[in-house]
């Protein structure tokens, strides 16, 4: 019995657990490392930072430490978030210690966490697609740079320059990067620094006009949608059945092409039916017919008309009729 089952196992599914496991324990094993350094880190008794604890009140308890196992300031933990600072952190100049924080609260408060847990997960997953290799990749400078919008957006764009240095002076502290901790690489820090050099607070005029312009394309297709249901052209009403072709392949098993009957219910309804099926309500199968042409062939489940348009077929057991 086993070795039935191993036989019936497919080698693709056997490579893509291999590279899931991969990959996670690639994650699970960097973050447990991690997090076993950050467990010596102390707290910070700081009259500053107590200060600012108190002005940024939250429903998770965020906990500011210091570690020597770091350069540069970090952020980890999602239910008891901690904002991590390096040991050698000169706690008197507040200026950049205001931006350092406001960063990593932006992100403690908008769950960028969890977000790339989520991400970390996706790619264990789809480890075998480049695209969602390039999404991680991508996902994660995104987490950042709208980070770094959002603190220039707090302090005003006076300060876009002085942030800015700020940057650059804990990336060139930084050493390693960690897949599930907020930090950043140095191969994007131009890119970073580009951005909030760039920052230009969006008018009201502009928001108002993405509004409405997103609501007339909306509508537009919405519009076009509706009038491809109705725009057809129905046959003149008929007293008496049409017979028309079903061919074979339509229903399950190999049945034999066969006639169905094509009945006038109203000058928008049409129902196409199986006599051969019609005592067996289970079996029964009504269709619409909205083509201005009598002679269709049934395909699939498709309707075909003889000028070739292609129209749905709907099943008798979720739809008794449709309307155009």
């Amino acid at each position: 019995m086993p070795e039935t089952v191993y036989k019936n196992i497919s080698p693709i599914l056997v490579i893509w657990l291999i590279g899931l496991i991969v990959c996670a324990l690639f994650f699970l094993i960097t973050h447990l490392r991690c997090r076993k350094e950050y467990q010596t880190a102390l707290p910070v008794d700081n009259a500053f930072v107590k200060c600012w604890k108190r002005d940024h009140p939250t429903r998770r308890n965020v906990q500011i430490r210091q570690s020597d196992k770091i350069v540069s300031p970090l952020t980890y933990g999602i239910f008891r978030p901690v904002i991590l600072f390096p040991k050698r952190t000169d706690w008197t100049d507040e200026a950049p210690l205001r931006y350092i924080l406001m960063h990593e609260f932006v992100h403690i408060r908008c769950l960028d966490i969890l977000i790339k847990l989520l991400f970390a997960i996706s790619l264990c997953i789809h480890w075998f697609n480049p695209f969602v290799w390039l999404m991680y990749v991508l996902a994660n400078r995104d987490i950042e740079l709208s980070c770094d919008e959002t603190v220039v957006r707090t302090f005003g764009e006076t300060t876009k320059s002085a942030y800015a240095l700020t940057l650059i002076g804990l990336e060139e502290k930084k050493s390693h990067l960690t897949p599930l901790v907020n930090n950043f690489g140095k191969n994007a820090i131009e890119e970073r620094i580009v951005s909030i050099m760039k920052f230009k607070r969006t008018s009201s005029f502009c928001i108002v006009g993405a509004i409405c312009l997103v609501i007339g394309v909306t509508t537009v297709f919405a519009a076009s949608f509706q009038n491809n249901n109705h725009n057809m052209n129905l046959p003149e009403k008929f007293n008496s059945q049409y017979i028309i072709e079903l061919s074979q392949g339509h229903h399950t098993g190999d049945l034999d092409p066969q006639n169905v009957f094509l009945t006038y219910l109203s000058e928008k309804k049409y129902k196409l039916e199986d006599f051969k099926l019609q005592q067996d309500e289970d079996m029964k199968r009504t269709y619409v017919y909205p083509a201005g042409n009598v002679e269709i062939q049934l395909t699939a489940y498709d309707v075909k008309t003889s000028n070739g348009d292609i129209v749905r077929v709907w099943d008798a057991r979720q739809f008794s009729y449709h309307e155009f």
